[in-house]
C-alpha cells in the first residue's frame, strides 16, 4: 500500500555512503514490502538500485546550486508510483516495523492526511547487520544513547496520494522545506498526525559541508530561499502544530496543536479576519442606514428607541 521515495546524496563520501545504505536497506525490510523509488543521478545511486532491485528515476529539476527541487520530485512520484500512499524520507533515516504498523493504521483513515514525526539522532559508524533481532537492538540503543531531534525536524512523512496538486520549487533536503510542506498540507485541509510517540525512526548523525553553511545550515542561502518561497516564517509548521497524535489504536486529537493553529497569531485566523473585514466593508451602507457600527450599536440608534423622559 506504500511507496517510499528519496533523493540520496552522492555515495562518494564513505560515511554518507554507509549511512544511506543502512537506511535504504531498512526500507526494503519493511513488511509489507513497500515500493522504493530513488530520484537523482548522483554517483552510486543507480548502482544501489540495481543491487537492491529498486526503481530509479535519474532526471530531476535542480536549482542553481544543483539541489533537487521539491516540485519536480513530488510531481514525478505522483505520476509514477503504483501505491495509494506515498512516503518521502531523507536518505539517512532508518525505518523499522513500528513505522510499517503506523502506516497500516492509516489504511482505513479518511484522507487527506500527513503523518510524520521526529526521529532520534544516533551516531552510527558501521554497516548494520540486519539479523533477526536488529530492530529490537537498534531501538534500545537509540532510546538509551540517542537524542530526540528538535521539534522542527520532519525527516519522513506519509501522505495520501493527490494531497498536493502543485508545489513551490523548494530546495529538497535543505532547511524548512519540510516545515513549509506541513503548512501547505494543513492549508489544503489535511490532518497533521504526529507519530513520534509510536515510531522510533533513527537519524544517523553526520556533518554538513561548508557550502551548506556547515553546522549553521539553518541560515544558508537555500534555507532562506525556502522561507521566502513559503511566504515567510508564519507559514512554517512543526509538530507542535499537529492536529492529531498517533496512538497504537490510531490518531487522537491533539488539542494543543489545534489551538496553536487557531490561535490569535495563526495564518488561519488571520485569513478569516481578512474575510470579516471585507464583509464589514460590503455591508457598511446597510449597517449605517440602520445605525449599526462594527462591533457596537450607535448611540443615535439607541436614542431613537428610548422613550422620551
Amino acid at each position: 500500500m506504500l511507496t517510499v521515495f528519496a533523493t540520496p546524496k552522492p555515495f562518494t563520501d564513505p560515511h554518507i555512503a554507509l549511512i544511506q545504505r543502512n537506511a535504504i536497506v531498512s526500507w526494503t525490510l519493511l513488511r509489507p514490502t513497500p515500493e522504493v523509488i530513488l530520484f537523482g543521478d548522483e554517483p552510486g545511486v543507480s548502482d544501489l538500485c540495481r543491487e537492491l532491485g529498486l526503481i530509479h528515476f535519474p532526471d530531476v529539476a535542480r536549482n542553481r546550486f544543483g539541489t533537487p527541487l521539491v516540485n519536480s520530485v513530488f510531481e514525478q512520484v505522483e505520476r509514477r508510483a503504483s501505491r495509494k500512499m506515498l512516503c518521502y524520507v531523507n536518505a539517512d533515516i532508518i525505518l523499522m516495523n513500528d513505522f510499517a504498523r503506523a502506516v497500516d493504521l492509516m489504511n482505513s483513515y479518511r484522507p487527506p492526511f500527513l503523518l510524520g514525526g521526529r526521529p532520534w539522532d544516533l551516531d552510527i559508524q558501521s554497516e548494520l547487520k540486519f539479523g533477526v533481532r536488529w530492530e529490537a537492538e537498534l531501538r534500545q540503543v537509540a532510546e538509551r544513547r540517542g537524542t530526540l531531534r528538535y521539534v522542527l525536524s520532519t525527516d519522513y512523512f506519509v501522505y495520501s496520494r493527490g494531497l498536493w496538486s502543485e508545489l513551490q520549487p523548494f530546495a529538497l533536503g535543505r532547511a524548512y522545506f519540510d516545515n513549509a510542506l506541513l503548512f501547505s498540507a494543513r492549508r489544503r485541509g489535511a490532518k497533521l498526525i504526529d507519530a513520534t510517540r509510536v515510531v522510533v525512526a533513527v537519524h544517523q548523525s553526520h556533518g554538513y559541508p561548508a557550502e551548506l553553511g556547515g553546522e549553521n545550515q539553518l541560515t544558508n542561502v537555500e534555507a532562506r530561499e525556502n522561507i521566502d518561497l513559503a511566504g515567510g516564517r508564519a507559514r512554517l509548521y512543526c509538530w507542535n502544530n499537529a492536529t492529531h497524535r498517533l496512538t497504537p489504536a490510531g490518531p487522537a486529537l491533539y488539542f494543543a496543536g489545534l489551538l496553536r493553529i487557531l490561535g490569535p497569531f495563526s495564518p488561519t485566523l488571520a485569513r478569516w479576519r481578512s474575510y470579516w473585514y471585507v464583509a464589514l466593508k460590503l455591508t457598511r451602507p446597510v449597517r449605517h442606514a440602520l445605525g449599526i457600527r462594527a462591533g457596537r450599536v450607535s448611540r443615535r440608534s439607541l436614542s431613537k428607541r428610548e422613550p422620551a423622559a
